[in-house]
């Protein structure tokens, strides 16, 4: 939970509005955690399954996007203060693959 405070809280570095993780068991533990009425913290699981925003380990990615900001010298920004923004998301990206477990 607490990585995804941390990325979601650095949003404007990377240039968004807000940093989004689907709805999981996490979740469900810090709605307990922090107090949440039983029947509230049900509602949000049965809503969440039912509308498909339940994060699940059958979730099936069937497209593939490659974008490497990096290196392509015409999408790289000049100005100083769009370098620090872009600075922040390489790193966001880098510590991606680790907090979904992929690495």
């Amino acid at each position: 939970l607490a990585d995804r405070a941390t990325i979601a809280n650095m949003a404007p570095e990377y240039g968004a509005t807000c940093g989004f993780f689907p709805i999981d068991e996490e979740t469900i533990k810090y709605l307990k955690f922090s107090g949440r009425d039983k029947d509230i913290v049900k509602i949000v699981e049965e809503y969440a399954k039912t509308q498909g925003l339940w994060a699940s380990d059958e979730i099936e990615f069937t497209d593939t996007l490659t974008l490497d900001i990096f290196r392509d010298n015409n999408f790289y920004p000049s100005s100083f203060l769009m370098r620090g923004v872009f600075r922040g998301l390489k790193n966001i990206i880098m510590f991606l693959p680790s907090l979904f477990g992929f690495c």
